[in-house]
């Protein structure tokens, strides 16, 4: 388990201890392992399957400690400890479940109580807040947009309670403003990351994050040089990938095995880019890594090229794959 779902549990645990009868509406399938998870506990779970009126008949045992105005009976000795769990809209449900819902509470995603609001974005910032309070706005923002699941900000949650020494050199917590300071700076920050030990952080930093694998077992400038071939020709690759553009030319290059990985790479690249203060060096390294990597030579051709905007002899390769099919007849 990770720092969000420990979150989520607590609120969850909370209100099963307050109140014996919790439903919990999920439309998204979010957290079906933690329902598990709840179940394997000992929490008595009820999960919606074949349908509403068959989980009202197997919820008859709880419902007969609740009294005619929808609480629980005084005489409850033992207050149940049930889990009414339903991957469903609550309004989808018509009201079938009003009776347990009034003998008990309802969790669901943007509940007006925060003790009861499970959308992941809310919980997720609070947990960051607490941890990294530079970062919390970053990745809320970015499961809003899709990005990042419960598991991918439970793990993001592990590993930014471990940055301490980057936070000291860099002066932020933010993934985007640690890598796009270290990638475009010229030696700046490579003695204090040595002085702070820093750099197996720096390199889990972006294994987490991109899915790059940087050994931290050489010289800073070359943690530098790898990360940007690697950062550079993994945006090629999977751009290329994207268009089912199969070039074994690329065909070694490492990419991110994770969707919100490839995309935080690919925004990285085109933040770095559009940088005014950062571009130059960008240039500098994307010429470098070019060469590098001879892609002149490799038989890179095709409209995918359009899309890319990696290298500097993407222009070229472009005029040359256009001049090929006007030479061929397949241009009018």
């Amino acid at each position: 388990m990770g720092k969000v779902t420990d979150e989520l549990l607590r609120l969850v645990n909370k209100q099963l201890d307050d109140h014996g009868i919790v439903v919990w509406y999920d439309p998204e399938r979010a957290y079906t392992q933690v329902v598990k998870q709840l179940a394997d506990a000992g929490t008595d779970v009820h999960s919606l399957d074949k349908s509403l009126f068959e989980l009202r008949h197997r919820l008859e045992s709880a419902l007969e400690f609740v009294a005619e105005d929808g609480t629980l009976r005084a005489d409850c000795e033992a207050p149940p400890r049930v889990l009414v769990y339903l991957p469903v809209n609550r309004g989808d449900t018509h009201h079938a479940l009003v009776e347990v819902e009034s003998a008990g509470v309802v969790m669901e995603p943007g509940a007006n109580h925060w003790h009861r609001n499970t959308r992941l974005k809310v919980i997720t910032e609070r947990v960051f807040k607490e941890i990294a309070p530079d970062r919390a706005a970053e990745v809320a923002g970015k499961i809003e947009e899709g990005y990042y699941d419960l598991d991918d900000v439970d793990q993001l949650a592990d590993q930014t309670g471990d940055v301490g020494a980057l936070k000291l050199v860099f002066d932020s917590t933010s993934f985007d403003e640690i890598a796009l300071k270290f990638l475009a700076s010229e030696e700046k920050y490579d003695a204090a990351l040595q002085q702070k030990n820093a750099l197996d952080e720096l390199c889990r930093l972006f294994a987490t994050e991109l899915g790059l694998t940087i050994s931290a077992n050489q010289p800073v400038s070359e943690i530098r040089h790898e990360l940007c071939r690697k950062l550079l020709l993994a945006e090629l690759a999977v751009t290329a990938e994207t268009h089912q553009a199969g070039l074994a030319a690329l065909a070694g290059c490492e990419i991110p095995s994770a969707d919100h990985q490839q995309k935080q790479l690919l925004d990285l690249c085109r933040h770095w880019r559009n940088r005014l203060d950062l571009r130059d060096r960008y240039v500098q390294w994307a010429e470098r890594i070019e060469d590098d990597a001879r892609l002149q030579g490799v038989g890179l051709s095709g409209d995918w090229l359009l899309e890319v905007e990696t290298f500097p002899c993407v222009e070229s390769l472009l005029l040359e794959w256009t001049e090929t099919l006007v030479l061929d007849g397949d241009v009018a």
